[in-house]
């Protein structure tokens, strides 16, 4: 299920890498054995698709001292993102992600100011982040309104998006998010126009 939350910067450690699979998990490998126990960590992978690079991040904590272990120190950016949830067992579940984010990226004009993040929630749970454009500052986790396929649509007002925090799902899934995303960049490009 692909949704929309909006996240806080996040300051992270991390060990860089090309683009190349074994690269990657040469990185994560090196970032697994400097930071020794991984219980109580949360661990996330960034792409920068400007510059090919890729990023194997942990979190960053108070007790931690990056200098020490030989790490570089940087912010996952926070703002919009759509998430989309895999669960399954590894190997597997890592050759998702490339056709996952392809995907997501086809539902809404890519941010492409800030990276693609992968959250390893889990050793079976990865939350896909798609930095987005156009999608409001509210904080927290927000759920798609578009309407139902045989109700109206809502309208959508030119100062943020017609959402809702909510458990329920609500609309036509992709298709509602399409939807929301094209109607906001012709929300903006009205806005444009008119000044």
């Amino acid at each position: 299920m692909t949704d929309i939350l909006t996240r806080d910067e996040t300051p992270v450690m991390f060990r860089r890498a090309r683009d190349e699979l074994h690269e990657i998990r040469r990185a994560w490998a090196e970032l697994e054995a400097t930071v020794g126990s991984l219980r109580g960590r949360k661990f996330f992978g960034a792409f920068d698709p400007a510059t090919g690079e890729y990023r194997a991040c942990t979190q960053l904590r108070d007790d931690d001292d990056p200098d020490a272990l030989g790490l570089e120190v940087g912010t996952l950016p926070g703002g919009p993102y759509l998430r989309e949830r895999l669960k399954g067992e590894p190997p597997e579940i890592y050759e998702r992600i490339g056709p996952t984010f392809d995907k997501l990226v086809e539902q809404a004009p890519c941010d492409e100011t800030r990276p693609s993040i992968e959250f390893y929630r889990s050793r079976d749970v990865i939350d896909l982040l798609l930095p987005v454009k156009g999608l409001g500052e509210k904080r927290g986790l927000l759920r798609l309104v578009p309407g139902s396929r045989s109700g109206p649509v809502p309208h959508l007002p030119p100062d943020g998006l017609e959402v809702q925090p909510s458990r329920e799902r609500r609309g036509s899934g992709a298709a509602g998010l399409q939807w929301l995303c094209r109607s906001r960049e012709r929300t903006a490009r009205s806005l444009v126009t008119r000044v």
